[in-house]
């Protein structure tokens, strides 16, 4: 049956039976209970919905399903002929267990041509956040009856706008149909890939805990950075890549919008501290405490490499970020280069990102700005770590 090939079980089922509904049997209960094992009890109320729009819970779906099928096997053996599976369907739900009162026919590939334009985002062929939205409630409910535990990925095209800004719109809608077939290719045929918005996607991990959600994820990161996009080499960051932010129900969040915001806090993390990487959520949103310490600062803006660098002084300093003080400030969002200034060790550079600035009243030229680090390796990172180690054991 070459209808598992497509890329989601509602539609794979409502293509083999509306489609093929001619004098044949089609899939027999055999057949559905090998789909069951599969893909569990969801595809019962699912296929439901799309040939009839009404909403089931599982059990109740499974139980209409075997009755419409023993009621197909009788029709057809009263009339000599197999009527079919819609005819069947149809008198079932009006004369059996009455819950069709205005029955509309509706050509079936005008339906799916429907479903498809609401579902489908246009440029990638992904579902859409619409279909986001239906199906992550669905899993929730699947999950909770029989204890299973789900992943959601959000992943995030990293460096996206310069390669935008580069290249052109052209290549850039190019780069994401590529990473949507690549997260596509490379996902479980349970997963659901979708379109959320921009250069973000969502996967749906039905049936995996954290530990399969970051292998998942880990692979789907591995797949986008080993891809060979058009003009990366031109890119002064390299290779295209993803960042990755993870959130597990139930362990992080019981709620679709909680679980949502988890994965995201997850991936703003990941975007902090360097890119191009999975990174789980955890409770504990300040994973990186602020010392109280004053280190030289130098700062510039990023783009403006002929620029000289402006003096600034840490008032407070972690792994993920800093408060500086400064008499010439730089505006917010400004993606900068900084270097620490360490009179034993030398000099740290990496990137960041001024998130916050406010002037001081006492000291009117003076301001204080929020910077955002942006670590882009291990050594990066345990550099700072370093000098905050040695910094604060001086101080106490």
């Amino acid at each position: 049956m070459d209808f598992l090939e497509h890329d989601d079980l509602p539609f794979k089922l409502l293509i083999e039976y509306l489609s093929e509904d001619h004098p044949s049997p089609g899939l027999t209960p055999q057949d559905w209970g090998r789909l069951e094992k599969s893909f569990g009890e969801r595809i019962y109320p699912e296929t439901l919905y799309l040939l009839t729009q009404m909403e089931f819970d599982a059990e109740e779906a499974k139980n209409h399903w075997y009755k419409i099928l023993e009621h197909r096997e009788k029709l057809s053996r009263d009339l000599g002929r197999d009527i079919g599976l819609r005819v069947a369907l149809c008198d079932y739900f009006i004369n059996i267990e009455p819950k069709l009162k205005n029955l509309v026919f509706v050509e079936i590939s005008l339906f799916m041509q429907k479903e498809r334009t609401a579902l489908i985002d246009d440029l990638t062929g992904l579902y859409n956040r619409r279909f986001f939205n239906r199906v992550l409630k669905k899993e929730i409910e699947f999950a909770r009856r029989f204890e299973q535990p789900f992943c959601l990925l959000m992943v995030d095209v990293d460096h996206f706008k310069e390669y935008n800004d580069r290249l052109g719109h052209q290549a850039g809608d190019r780069a994401l149909v590529e990473v949507a077939k690549i997260l596509t290719k490379t996902a479980r045929a349970i997963d659901h890939v979708i379109r959320y918005g921009g250069e973000e996607f969502v996967i749906i991990l039905p049936r995996s805990d954290r530990k399969k959600g970051l292998q998942a994820a880990e692979r789907h990161r591995r797949a986008i950075e080993k891809h060979d996009f058009f003009g990366q080499d031109k890119l002064p960051f390299g290779n295209l890549t993803v960042t990755i932010g993870l959130a597990s129900f139930p362990h992080d969040a019981d709620e679709g919008l909680d679980l949502l915001e988890r994965a995201d806090e997850a991936l703003y993390q990941g975007k902090r501290t360097g890119r191009n990487q999975v990174v789980a959520w955890f409770p504990d949103k300040r994973r990186h405490p602020r010392h109280p310490l004053e280190v030289e600062m130098l700062f510039r803006m990023r783009e403006a490499e002929e620029e000289k660098f402006r003096q600034g002084l840490t008032k407070n300093l972690s792994l993920g970020g800093a408060l500086c003080e400064a008499e010439e400030p730089t505006e917010v969002g400004r993606p900068l280069e900084v270097v620490l200034v360490d009179p034993d060790e030398g000099r740290l550079n990496f990137k960041a990102q001024c998130v916050r600035l406010t002037r001081e009243v006492q000291a009117k030229r003076t301001y204080h700005m929020g910077l955002s680090f942006e670590l882009e390796s291990a050594r990066q990172e345990e550099a700072l770590k370093a000098l905050l180690e040695k910094r604060t054991a001086t101080v106490h």
